[in-house]
């Protein structure tokens, strides 16, 4: 092994002059330098792959649909917090959490998302959930057979 040029003293990997990146160690870097460099990353990473288009959904592990928002690695955001600030005509605000009413996660329509004020109100909307569950229930209006809840319809 040799050392490495750079006059760091590392030992640069056989055949090589340079420990990796060492090469562009003492080298003076101007704004247009770095402008350069940029884009040929940027269109080296444009080539690499190809990229859904922006509005591309999929649904999550957590069962949650989320859209894409911007071109190229950009974020993908949650579609039920977009639908509920489209709602509110705002941002939401730290702490807010949507609430999907019918428990159906990819079901993002504005009339199954509330906007509780922060968890301990979800929690309280997850409470009288169960609450009503249980008044279903005793009413025998739901039943559990078999490790599943049965709703019993009646006809009027």
């Amino acid at each position: 092994m040799s050392k490495c040029e750079c006059g760091c003293g590392a030992s640069a990997p056989k055949g090589r002059r340079f420990v990796s990146g060492h090469n562009l160690r003492n080298m003076p870097r101007s704004e247009q330098h770095c402008r350069r460099i940029a884009e040929a990353q940027r269109r080296a990473w444009r080539t690499k792959r190809k990229r859904k288009p922006v509005g591309s959904r999929w649904i999550d592990t957590g069962g949650y649909v989320r859209v894409k928002m911007l071109v190229g690695k950009g974020p993908w955001k949650l579609e039920h917090v977009i639908v509920a600030a489209r709602m509110l005509g705002r941002s939401l605000r730290k702490g807010e959490i949507v609430h999907h009413i019918n428990g159906d996660r990819a079901d993002n329509r504005p009339e199954n998302l509330y906007v509780c004020r922060d968890s301990l109100h979800h929690v309280e909307v997850h409470r009288s959930e169960a609450a009503a569950l249980r008044a279903l229930l005793a009413a025998g209006m739901v039943t559990f057979k078999e490790g599943r809840y049965e709703a019993l319809l009646r006809a009027s």
